[in-house]
């Protein structure tokens, strides 16, 4: 079968050794579930900088959450601007994202992407981000 393309999941180790590479100015955290890094990124030269921590469990799709500064956003807001209700980023649509993918390559441009739109929200109380507003939580999903 030529020119087939066969893609495997990514295993954890595969995914450090691309963040590592990468992202070395991330820090990575080892748990007994999987893998989290934190590292800081800005969405353009004049936005803020942000501290963001992905997470990567086996078996459940990446999570992002910004940790610093904290998101001026009320509970309220969350559907509008793309959060889940326990605070992660909501970053993509379902399907979106496979685990044959990097999170260096998926999930951090993302979330500088949505931060970017999170800073126009707050400078014009319009969301450009697209998106459905029915998020609610990613446990459910």
């Amino acid at each position: 079968m030529a020119g087939r393309i066969i893609r495997h999941p990514l295993t954890v180790p595969e995914q450090c050794r691309d963040m590592r590479h990468t992202h070395p100015e991330f820090k990575c955290l080892r748990s007994h579930a999987g893998m989290s890094w934190t590292g800081r990124i800005s969405p353009t030269p004049l936005s803020e900088v942000y501290t963001i921590e992905i997470a990567y469990r086996r078996r459940r799709p990446p999570q992002v959450w910004v940790k610093e500064p904290d998101l001026r956003v009320s509970k309220e807001d969350y559907s509008i601007v793309h959060i889940y209700a326990e605070g992660c980023l909501c970053l993509h649509e379902e399907g979106e994202w496979r685990p044959w993918m990097t999170l260096s390559s998926t999930f951090i441009p993302w979330a500088a992407e949505w931060l970017l739109y999170y800073e126009l929200w707050l400078a014009t109380g319009q969301w450009y981000g697209g998106g459905e507003y029915r998020v609610a939580s990613r446990r459910s999903a």
